[in-house]
Protein backbone atom coordinates (compact mmCIF):
# COMPACT_ATOMS: atom_id res chain seq x y z
CA UNK A 1 0.00 0.00 0.00
CA UNK A 2 2.99 2.37 1.07
CA UNK A 3 4.27 2.16 -2.88
CA UNK A 4 0.50 2.81 -3.98
CA UNK A 5 0.10 5.81 -1.73
CA UNK A 6 0.93 8.43 -4.82
CA UNK A 7 -1.86 7.25 -7.26
CA UNK A 8 -4.86 7.52 -4.53
CA UNK A 9 -6.78 10.90 -4.26
CA UNK A 10 -8.38 10.77 -0.84
CA UNK A 11 -7.77 11.46 2.88
CA UNK A 12 -9.14 7.92 3.41
CA UNK A 13 -6.55 6.05 1.81
CA UNK A 14 -3.59 8.08 3.49
CA UNK A 15 -5.04 7.26 6.70
CA UNK A 16 -4.54 3.42 5.91
CA UNK A 17 -1.34 4.61 4.90
CA UNK A 18 -0.52 5.98 8.11
CA UNK A 19 -2.18 2.89 9.29
CA UNK A 20 0.36 0.56 7.58
CA UNK A 21 3.55 2.41 8.74
CA UNK A 22 2.28 2.07 12.32
CA UNK A 23 1.72 -1.61 12.16
CA UNK A 24 5.28 -1.95 10.52
CA UNK A 25 7.24 0.04 13.30
CA UNK A 26 5.19 -1.82 15.94
CA UNK A 27 5.61 -5.39 14.74
CA UNK A 28 9.00 -5.29 12.92
CA UNK A 29 10.62 -2.12 13.50
CA UNK A 30 12.43 0.47 11.47
CA UNK A 31 16.06 1.51 11.91
CA UNK A 32 17.00 4.23 14.56
CA UNK A 33 17.72 7.21 12.40
CA UNK A 34 14.88 6.36 10.13
CA UNK A 35 12.43 5.85 13.13
CA UNK A 36 13.05 9.13 14.54
CA UNK A 37 12.68 10.96 11.09
CA UNK A 38 9.77 9.36 10.66
CA UNK A 39 8.71 10.51 14.74
CA UNK A 40 9.51 14.21 13.31
CA UNK A 41 7.95 14.62 9.99
CA UNK A 42 4.65 13.21 11.48
CA UNK A 43 4.34 14.55 14.48
CA UNK A 44 5.35 18.17 13.22
CA UNK A 45 2.45 17.82 10.50
CA UNK A 46 0.22 16.69 13.44
CA UNK A 47 0.84 19.83 15.60
CA UNK A 48 0.45 22.19 12.83
CA UNK A 49 -2.94 20.57 11.62
CA UNK A 50 -4.87 19.87 14.49
CA UNK A 51 -3.07 21.31 17.43
CA UNK A 52 -3.18 25.15 19.06
CA UNK A 53 -3.49 27.14 22.12
CA UNK A 54 -5.87 29.96 23.15
CA UNK A 55 -3.68 32.61 21.43
CA UNK A 56 -3.44 30.60 17.89
CA UNK A 57 -7.53 29.68 18.14
CA UNK A 58 -7.62 33.67 18.43
CA UNK A 59 -5.28 34.24 15.56
CA UNK A 60 -7.78 31.79 12.95
CA UNK A 61 -11.54 32.19 14.60
CA UNK A 62 -13.16 35.54 14.91
CA UNK A 63 -14.02 35.12 19.39
CA UNK A 64 -15.58 37.34 21.41
CA UNK A 65 -13.29 35.96 24.47
CA UNK A 66 -10.72 32.99 24.90
CA UNK A 67 -11.63 29.55 23.08
CA UNK A 68 -14.44 27.62 24.71
CA UNK A 69 -12.97 23.76 24.58
CA UNK A 70 -14.95 20.57 25.69
CA UNK A 71 -13.40 17.60 27.46
CA UNK A 72 -10.34 19.11 29.12
CA UNK A 73 -8.97 17.02 32.07
CA UNK A 74 -6.27 19.88 33.06
CA UNK A 75 -7.10 23.47 33.04
CA UNK A 76 -3.93 24.49 32.72
CA UNK A 77 -3.09 22.71 29.98
CA UNK A 78 -2.70 25.08 26.56
CA UNK A 79 -2.99 22.60 24.00
CA UNK A 80 -6.43 22.22 22.25
CA UNK A 81 -7.69 20.01 19.84
CA UNK A 82 -8.83 21.84 16.72
CA UNK A 83 -11.44 19.66 15.32
CA UNK A 84 -13.73 22.92 13.93
CA UNK A 85 -10.59 23.63 11.45
CA UNK A 86 -11.00 20.75 9.37
CA UNK A 87 -15.14 20.46 9.86
CA UNK A 88 -16.05 19.24 6.29
CA UNK A 89 -19.64 19.65 7.14
CA UNK A 90 -18.40 23.49 8.48
CA UNK A 91 -16.56 24.04 5.60
CA UNK A 92 -19.66 22.96 3.20
CA UNK A 93 -22.33 24.86 5.28
CA UNK A 94 -20.71 28.12 5.20
CA UNK A 95 -19.78 28.00 8.80
CA UNK A 96 -15.70 28.22 8.27
CA UNK A 97 -16.68 31.63 5.92
CA UNK A 98 -18.22 33.60 9.43
CA UNK A 99 -16.52 32.50 12.12
CA UNK A 100 -12.86 32.45 10.42
CA UNK A 101 -10.64 35.23 9.81
CA UNK A 102 -9.50 35.98 6.41
CA UNK A 103 -6.32 34.53 6.35
CA UNK A 104 -7.71 31.50 7.88
CA UNK A 105 -9.55 30.36 4.82
CA UNK A 106 -8.23 27.34 3.13
CA UNK A 107 -6.40 28.32 -0.52
CA UNK A 108 -7.30 25.60 -2.87
CA UNK A 109 -4.29 23.39 -3.04
CA UNK A 110 -3.46 19.87 -2.90
CA UNK A 111 -5.13 19.04 0.41
CA UNK A 112 -8.11 20.24 -1.47
CA UNK A 113 -8.47 17.89 -3.96
CA UNK A 114 -8.14 15.19 -1.68
CA UNK A 115 -11.44 13.48 -1.33
CA UNK A 116 -13.11 13.00 1.87
CA UNK A 117 -11.59 14.63 4.77
CA UNK A 118 -8.64 15.63 6.56
CA UNK A 119 -10.15 14.17 10.11
CA UNK A 120 -10.16 11.13 9.03
CA UNK A 121 -6.67 10.76 9.48
CA UNK A 122 -6.85 11.82 13.02
CA UNK A 123 -7.11 8.35 14.82
CA UNK A 124 -4.33 6.85 12.54
CA UNK A 125 -1.96 9.77 12.61
CA UNK A 126 -2.23 9.32 16.70
CA UNK A 127 -2.02 5.63 16.62
CA UNK A 128 1.63 6.41 14.48
CA UNK A 129 2.96 9.27 16.89
CA UNK A 130 2.54 6.69 20.01
CA UNK A 131 3.64 3.53 18.51
CA UNK A 132 6.66 6.04 17.37
CA UNK A 133 6.73 7.62 21.03
CA UNK A 134 6.86 4.07 22.66
CA UNK A 135 9.54 2.69 20.13
CA UNK A 136 11.85 5.89 21.01
CA UNK A 137 11.23 6.09 24.79
CA UNK A 138 11.09 2.38 26.24
CA UNK A 139 7.40 2.38 26.07
CA UNK A 140 7.15 5.88 27.97
CA UNK A 141 4.27 8.55 26.41
CA UNK A 142 5.09 10.97 29.47
CA UNK A 143 6.30 13.30 26.31
CA UNK A 144 2.65 13.21 24.53
CA UNK A 145 0.16 13.42 27.62
CA UNK A 146 -0.88 16.16 26.54
CA UNK A 147 -2.85 14.61 24.11
CA UNK A 148 -4.43 12.50 26.55
CA UNK A 149 -5.86 15.57 29.01
CA UNK A 150 -6.02 18.43 26.08
CA UNK A 151 -9.35 20.14 25.64
CA UNK A 152 -11.23 19.57 22.56
CA UNK A 153 -12.71 22.81 19.91
CA UNK A 154 -16.00 21.99 18.09
CA UNK A 155 -17.99 24.92 17.56
CA UNK A 156 -17.35 28.79 17.51
CA UNK A 157 -19.28 31.65 19.51
CA UNK A 158 -22.30 31.09 16.84
CA UNK A 159 -26.10 32.07 17.86
CA UNK A 160 -28.81 30.24 17.51
CA UNK A 161 -31.16 33.23 17.07
CA UNK A 162 -30.56 34.11 12.88
CA UNK A 163 -31.64 31.30 11.12
CA UNK A 164 -34.09 31.81 8.95
CA UNK A 165 -36.38 28.62 7.33
CA UNK A 166 -35.45 27.98 3.90
CA UNK A 167 -33.02 30.24 3.06
CA UNK A 168 -30.61 29.03 0.45
CA UNK A 169 -27.50 29.46 2.41
CA UNK A 170 -27.23 29.17 6.45
CA UNK A 171 -26.72 32.29 7.93
CA UNK A 172 -24.31 32.47 10.73
CA UNK A 173 -23.48 35.32 13.16
CA UNK A 174 -21.64 35.88 16.25
CA UNK A 175 -22.99 35.89 19.39
CA UNK A 176 -23.02 38.88 21.36
CA UNK A 177 -20.70 38.48 24.25
CA UNK A 178 -21.66 37.03 27.86
CA UNK A 179 -24.87 35.97 25.76
CA UNK A 180 -24.49 32.38 26.94
CA UNK A 181 -27.97 31.25 26.64
CA UNK A 182 -27.77 31.26 23.01
CA UNK A 183 -24.16 30.65 22.18
CA UNK A 184 -23.64 27.28 20.71
CA UNK A 185 -20.04 26.95 21.93
CA UNK A 186 -21.05 28.27 25.48
CA UNK A 187 -23.75 25.25 25.52
CA UNK A 188 -21.64 22.63 24.61
CA UNK A 189 -18.57 23.97 26.83
CA UNK A 190 -16.49 22.58 29.33
CA UNK A 191 -18.09 19.39 30.66
CA UNK A 192 -21.67 19.61 29.64
CA UNK A 193 -21.62 16.74 27.07
CA UNK A 194 -20.86 14.58 29.72
CA UNK A 195 -22.07 15.86 32.56
CA UNK A 196 -22.64 12.75 35.25
CA UNK A 197 -26.10 14.47 36.00
CA UNK A 198 -28.18 12.40 33.96
CA UNK A 199 -31.01 15.10 34.12
CA UNK A 200 -28.69 17.81 32.98
CA UNK A 201 -27.36 16.00 30.32
CA UNK A 202 -30.61 14.96 28.85
CA UNK A 203 -32.01 18.61 29.04
CA UNK A 204 -28.22 19.90 27.03
CA UNK A 205 -29.68 17.39 24.48
CA UNK A 206 -33.31 18.89 24.45
CA UNK A 207 -31.80 22.43 23.42
CA UNK A 208 -29.33 21.18 21.51
CA UNK A 209 -32.12 19.05 19.33
CA UNK A 210 -33.85 22.33 18.86
CA UNK A 211 -30.66 23.87 17.28
CA UNK A 212 -31.30 24.56 12.91
CA UNK A 213 -29.97 21.57 11.45
CA UNK A 214 -27.10 22.58 9.58
CA UNK A 215 -25.77 23.54 13.33
CA UNK A 216 -26.59 19.92 14.27
CA UNK A 217 -25.25 18.59 11.76
CA UNK A 218 -21.83 20.14 12.38
CA UNK A 219 -21.76 18.68 15.71
CA UNK A 220 -22.85 15.16 14.96
CA UNK A 221 -19.36 15.22 12.87
CA UNK A 222 -17.63 16.90 15.05
CA UNK A 223 -18.63 14.75 17.81
CA UNK A 224 -17.77 11.50 15.66
CA UNK A 225 -14.54 12.48 15.30
CA UNK A 226 -14.21 13.24 19.26
CA UNK A 227 -15.23 9.80 19.57
CA UNK A 228 -12.49 8.37 17.64
CA UNK A 229 -10.17 10.52 19.45
CA UNK A 230 -11.24 9.35 22.83
CA UNK A 231 -10.96 5.55 21.47
CA UNK A 232 -7.67 6.30 19.87
CA UNK A 233 -6.09 7.91 23.43
CA UNK A 234 -7.64 5.28 25.61
CA UNK A 235 -5.98 2.62 23.58
CA UNK A 236 -2.70 4.53 23.58
CA UNK A 237 -2.64 5.41 27.18
CA UNK A 238 -4.23 2.43 28.73
CA UNK A 239 -0.84 0.55 29.22
CA UNK A 240 0.71 2.68 30.78
CA UNK A 241 2.60 2.34 34.18
CA UNK A 242 1.74 6.29 35.95
CA UNK A 243 -1.38 5.59 38.37
CA UNK A 244 -2.29 9.46 37.35
CA UNK A 245 -2.60 8.83 33.46
CA UNK A 246 -4.16 6.02 34.26
CA UNK A 247 -6.82 7.47 35.99
CA UNK A 248 -7.31 9.70 33.59
CA UNK A 249 -7.79 7.05 30.97
CA UNK A 250 -10.92 5.77 32.93
CA UNK A 251 -11.82 9.24 32.92
CA UNK A 252 -12.01 9.25 28.78
CA UNK A 253 -13.59 5.76 29.28
CA UNK A 254 -16.44 7.43 30.88
CA UNK A 255 -16.99 10.38 28.69
CA UNK A 256 -16.26 8.43 25.53
CA UNK A 257 -19.98 5.89 26.26
CA UNK A 258 -21.60 9.68 26.99
CA UNK A 259 -20.14 11.32 23.70
CA UNK A 260 -21.34 8.47 22.23
CA UNK A 261 -24.95 8.54 23.62
CA UNK A 262 -25.21 12.69 22.84
CA UNK A 263 -24.19 11.69 19.37
CA UNK A 264 -26.78 9.22 18.47
CA UNK A 265 -29.77 11.03 20.54
CA UNK A 266 -28.71 14.54 17.77
CA UNK A 267 -28.17 12.23 14.83
CA UNK A 268 -31.63 10.49 15.18
CA UNK A 269 -33.41 14.01 15.08
CA UNK A 270 -32.00 14.79 11.55
CA UNK A 271 -32.92 11.07 10.16
CA UNK A 272 -34.72 11.66 7.60
CA UNK A 273 -33.93 15.41 6.87
CA UNK A 274 -31.86 17.12 4.39
CA UNK A 275 -29.36 17.44 7.03
CA UNK A 276 -28.88 13.64 8.12
CA UNK A 277 -25.84 13.00 9.84
CA UNK A 278 -23.76 10.54 7.05
CA UNK A 279 -20.20 9.93 8.32
CA UNK A 280 -19.28 8.05 4.96
CA UNK A 281 -21.36 11.21 3.01
CA UNK A 282 -19.06 13.55 5.72
CA UNK A 283 -15.75 11.59 4.75
CA UNK A 284 -15.46 10.52 8.00
CA UNK A 285 -15.75 6.99 7.05
CA UNK A 286 -13.91 5.52 3.50
CA UNK A 287 -16.01 4.96 0.88
CA UNK A 288 -15.27 1.70 -1.19
CA UNK A 289 -14.01 3.46 -3.41
CA UNK A 290 -11.20 4.54 -1.22
CA UNK A 291 -10.36 1.04 0.12
CA UNK A 292 -7.36 -0.41 -1.96
CA UNK A 293 -6.59 -3.85 -1.86
CA UNK A 294 -3.95 -4.61 0.83
CA UNK A 295 -0.85 -6.02 0.88
CA UNK A 296 -0.31 -9.05 2.77
CA UNK A 297 1.25 -7.04 6.20
CA UNK A 298 -0.39 -8.53 8.81
CA UNK A 299 -3.24 -6.31 10.64
CA UNK A 300 -3.16 -2.96 10.39
CA UNK A 301 -3.66 0.87 12.51
CA UNK A 302 -2.05 3.78 12.60
CA UNK A 303 -0.63 7.59 13.64
CA UNK A 304 2.33 9.47 14.35
CA UNK A 305 4.92 10.78 16.44
CA UNK A 306 8.02 13.29 16.61
CA UNK A 307 10.40 13.36 18.98
CA UNK A 308 11.19 17.25 18.50
CA UNK A 309 7.85 18.06 18.44
CA UNK A 310 6.60 17.58 22.30
CA UNK A 311 2.85 17.43 23.05
CA UNK A 312 3.79 17.12 26.95
CA UNK A 313 1.10 18.27 29.64
CA UNK A 314 1.54 21.92 30.25
CA UNK A 315 4.42 22.26 28.63
CA UNK A 316 2.70 23.79 25.19
CA UNK A 317 3.63 22.31 22.26
CA UNK A 318 6.14 23.63 20.12
CA UNK A 319 5.37 23.80 16.64
CA UNK A 320 9.14 25.40 15.36
CA UNK A 321 9.60 22.21 13.13
CA UNK A 322 9.31 21.86 9.30
CA UNK A 323 5.96 20.76 8.16
CA UNK A 324 5.53 17.99 6.03
CA UNK A 325 2.54 19.44 3.97
CA UNK A 326 0.43 21.68 4.36
CA UNK A 327 -3.41 23.08 5.28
Amino acid sequence: MLMDSGKHQSWAFISMTYDELAHIVETKGLHTQLLTWLHENVSSTFAERFLGDPEQLAERYLLNGPPLATLSLDSEEPTILDILNHNGDAAELGLHQAVKRPTALSSPGAARRLRGCLLSCLPALLRLIQVCEKALGDGSLGDIDALLVCGIYMLPPITTNTFVPDRPQPQFTIAEPGDADNDCSALISKDALISSDEDSRRELVARVSAWPPELRRILCSSLYVTANWLRETINAFADQRSEEIRSKVLVRVNQLSKIESVLVSLATTLGGTAYEFNPISAGLVPEVSDTPVLRNVGSVSGASVNPAVRFSSNSGTNMDVDSTQGG
